[in-house]
């Protein structure tokens, strides 16, 4: 693409959710350097893939091997949104509305689940414990796989930690523990996470949900 657009410069504005703001490790960016030297009908021989890819696309590695490359305009990109910045705008947010004191959680949680429901919980113990009473804020952020036992279950990332967190919050009173999906959707058209209040988690127990029956089948 980049090729076909020489000489025009091109500005790439980049909203960037990879930890390390790998600009190439963002599947977003087609106008983006490629550093590597290996192809994508190199991958494809490699992987032995020919048989599902569309032969509509045949013509266009054959034009695109016999074309004679052309120079790279200028490429010049800009980091307009990450995490960091959206780590901000939350405090920045928190401070306008008056809340007492905000706890930015800096370590990027990427390993097992049931871990990161439990560091959770350990670090809203120490915070309770150690705050006067008024309004808090704890933000922390993450990609955080999920090893499926079940696959018949309807529910993302955001809502299955969301879950977790019910019976580790039922101590407290008065809370919000809102899971957010980032790039807009947390597996479900539509649903961007999930919100647990004391109010929910008092409803729960209130009709003897199972809640574990639904973590149990990721649904």
């Amino acid at each position: 693409m980049a090729q076909k657009i020489y000489p025009a410069q091109i500005v790439n504005l980049i909203l960037s959710d990879e930890r390390d703001h790998q600009l190439e490790a963002i599947a977003s960016g087609p106008t983006v350097i490629n550093q590597s030297n290996i192809t994508a009908e190199q991958i494809i021989n490699t992987e032995k893939l020919w048989r599902v890819i569309p032969k509509e696309m045949y013509s266009v590695f054959r034009d695109n091997s016999m074309s004679v490359d052309k120079p790279y305009p200028q490429i010049d990109s800009y980091i307009v949104g990450s995490r960091e910045l959206l780590l901000q705008r939350m405090k920045d947010v928190a401070e306008e509305n008056k809340v007492k004191n905000i706890k930015v959680i800096e370590e990027f949680y990427d390993h097992d689940i049931i871990n990161l429901k439990n560091e959770l919980s350990s670090h809203y113990s120490k915070y309770y414990k150690k705050s006067e009473k008024g309004k808090y804020l704890i933000v922390a952020s993450g990609e955080v796989p999920i090893k499926l036992s079940s696959n018949h279950g309807k529910g993302g990332r955001n809502q299955h930690l969301a879950a977790l967190m019910i019976e580790e919050l039922k101590k407290y009173i008065n809370f919000e523990f809102l899971a957010i999906s980032s790039d807009g959707c947390d597996y479900l058209n539509g649903i961007h996470g999930a919100l647990i209040t004391n109010k929910h988690i008092e409803k729960i127990y209130s009709e003897s949900i199972n809640i574990e029956y639904y973590i149990n089948n990721f649904d």
